[in-house]
């Protein structure tokens, strides 16, 4: 593999690759992950914006106080506000999300979130992602001081003061569908417990890009 494997990558799913109602994550857990309507495509999963989502088997690892979260995705449909990439929890509070990734699907926003269990940080990206001809990477990074964003290897947005504190509960993982249900082609899911540096992400952009072009 030539992204970033060590043992911080807690979560590895190539959706490409993994196809059933149930299967085992890529990473050295072997998370269970369950199946609610998401089809199998050679480049992912599609989400039909309306109930399709992927279900992960709680596990302590996944909800780091300090993490990275990295998903290739490619909208295929308008299908409103705030649809939901990856969420910590099935929780629909805020509040209670380690991390929550997302992308508007109406004016083409990334959007990033975490809490505390009591109040959260949200930030919004720039960029259009709501073309249907191209795959995008979305990454969002939690350290001791800031939560980040960034679009295709680059940072977007501006940098903000995190919350004291992460939230973490015994929910499961959810993809594609927590607040809103997404719709497009999920192709790639990276989770780390540590906050990926600047350089790190780009070259993960770089080492997996040639999949979606």
């Amino acid at each position: 593999m030539n992204f970033v494997f060590d043992p911080s990558l807690v979560l590895y799913l190539p959706l490409y690759e993994l196809d059933g109602g149930s299967f085992a994550s890529k990473d050295a857990y072997g998370h269970i992950c369950t199946v609610t309507g998401a089809l199998w495509r050679p480049n992912g999963h599609y989400f039909d914006a309306t109930d399709d989502r992927l279900d992960v088997a709680n596990n302590s690892v996944l909800q780091p106080t300090k993490s990275t979260v990295m998903v290739w995705f490619k909208c295929t449909a308008n299908s409103g506000a705030y649809r939901d990439l990856i969420t910590s929890t099935t929780d629909s509070s805020g509040n209670n999300q380690a991390y929550h990734l997302r992308v508007d699907q109406t004016t083409g926003l990334l959007f990033g979130r975490s809490g505390n269990g009591t109040a959260s940080v949200s930030l919004n990206g720039v960029g259009d992602l709501t073309s249907a001809a191209e795959f995008s990477m979305a990454a969002m990074t939690l350290d001791n001081k800031n939560l980040s964003l960034f679009l295709n290897g680059e940072v977007t947005g501006t940098p903000v003061s995190r919350v004291a504190g992460v939230h973490t509960d015994t929910n499961s993982i959810r993809v594609g569908n927590t607040y809103g249900a997404f719709g497009g082609i999920i192709g790639e899911i990276m989770v780390y417990n540590r906050a990926l540096t600047a350089q790190e992400i780009q070259h993960n952009y770089l080492a997996t890009k040639w999949r979606y072009r």
